[in-house]
């Protein structure tokens, strides 16, 4: 699994244009499940058939990852562009980019602090303030190789980091990894695996996805930021990287099932898995999409404790991953809650 989710963190996959990652995903599954398609978000739905069709059940992860696209060109052939999805600006100056399908070199770039006045200096950097140097002379030159509505991502860079893992979009590859190791056994419900598109830009996939799907619960398996790092108090940690699967009690748009999810949050410590909780309301996740779609599904959400989410680089525990898997198989094979 740990290959895996350095290969699918080597992809590039900005909300909108994950087609590379869904290709991948696609060729892995094809054997895997029963019926697959594709719906007009781009979003996988992948069934496999049960021992029994009166508990179906749904295992999501989001395919997207944060990232940028190309706005405009300046006369003198700097690329100007937004933000898909949330970053801390403070993250990407000086960052390496790939911008288009040719995979265009970049290096985001601003103001040098030797030319900024007292008052740069000390002001929030914004998008609007940054700019892609892809090394054009002008904007004819630079029109050659960019233009408007390219996609920009961070370029490939994931590698084992000692016990860890490293790379871009490690807070939803994760997820998909999972979800990938998760179809390779039977079970005895049908179980739907999705993969969404557009989770970073407001969970949009994941609610299309749950029309012509009648499914009793679902479980979201996400990435959450972990607070075990320096300068961060011990009251302060809600989630800590090698600390096992978190289970989610809330977010800023969803409110899981609290019966479901106490039950279920029992189950795993019962079985040995490590567990942790997470209370604070911190980040969304698809769950609120998938909560609110429909007539409205039963939900629960766990996540992998991620280090530096929404950056070029991403730290998670294999070990994780492994709790992960292991609570999903429990959610997945259990009649009821």
């Amino acid at each position: 699994m740990v290959e895996a989710v350095i290969e699918l963190s080597n992809l590039n996959g900005v909300s909108g244009n994950e087609n590379a990652v869904r290709e991948y995903i696609l060729e892995r599954i094809s054997p895997l499940a029963d019926v697959i398609r594709v719906d007009n978000f781009g979003s996988i739905i992948a069934f496999k058939k049960g021992k029994r069709s009166d508990k179906t059940v749904i295992l999501s992860a989001h395919m997207d990852e944060v990232g940028f696209i190309v706005s405009k060109i300046t006369d003198t052939g700097f690329v100007k562009f937004k933000s898909v999805g949330e970053f801390d600006t403070r993250n990407i100056v000086s960052k390496c980019v790939k911008i288009g399908s040719a995979g265009v070199d970049g290096v985001i770039g601003m103001k040098a602090v030797h030319l900024q006045k007292k008052d740069e200096r000390e002001k929030t950097v914004e998008i609007k303030d940054l700019y892609i140097d892809i090394g054009a002379k002008n904007r004819s030159d630079a029109q050659k190789r960019v233009k408007p509505g390219d996609y920009i991502s961070f370029p490939p860079s994931a590698a084992r980091l000692g016990r860890y893992i490293r790379g871009k979009a490690l807070d939803s590859r994760a997820g998909c990894a999972c979800l990938l190791k998760l179809m390779e056994q039977q079970y005895d419900n049908d179980v739907y695996f999705i993969f969404t598109a557009q989770r970073e830009i407001g969970m949009r996939g994941a609610a299309a996805a749950m029309y012509g799907i009648n499914a009793g619960r679902a479980l979201v398996i996400e990435g959450i930021e972990s607070a075990d790092m320096y300068g961060v108090k011990d009251k302060d940690i809600t989630a800590k990287i090698g600390g096992g699967v978190c289970v989610d009690f809330m977010d800023k748009f969803a409110m899981p099932d609290a019966r479901m999810t106490k039950r279920f949050y029992e189950l795993l410590k019962n079985a040995g898995i490590s567990v942790q909780e997470k209370h604070n309301a911190i980040g969304l996740t698809d769950a609120g999409g998938i909560q609110r779609a429909c007539e409205g599904i039963v939900t629960a959400c766990i996540a992998v404790p991620v280090r530096y989410s929404h950056t070029q680089s991403c730290v998670i525990a294999g070990s994780d991953l492994e709790a992960a898997v292991n609570a999903a198989r429990i959610f997945a094979g259990k009649a009821e809650f």
